[in-house]
């Protein structure tokens, strides 16, 4: 009984130790994913500023002339 008992324990840790690098490998692809999303939504945020500053511009050259 015993054995069986530390058996079972050895095979709930390795368990327990595989859950966890799971766990951590996900967590990893999740925090690069989020880091891929900012900067892309960053890029996304310059590119509209460039453009609503690019038609402003053209704008003002319009109301100018």
């Amino acid at each position: 009984m015993k054995e069986e008992t530390k058996e079972n324990t050895t095979t709930c840790r390795k368990r327990n130790a595989e859950n966890v690098r799971t766990a951590n490998n996900s967590n990893k692809r999740n925090i690069a994913a989020d880091i891929r999303i900012s900067n892309y939504k960053s890029k996304i945020e310059k590119e509209i500023k460039m453009n609503q500053e690019l038609k402003l511009n053209k704008l003002v050259g319009y109301v100018s002339h």
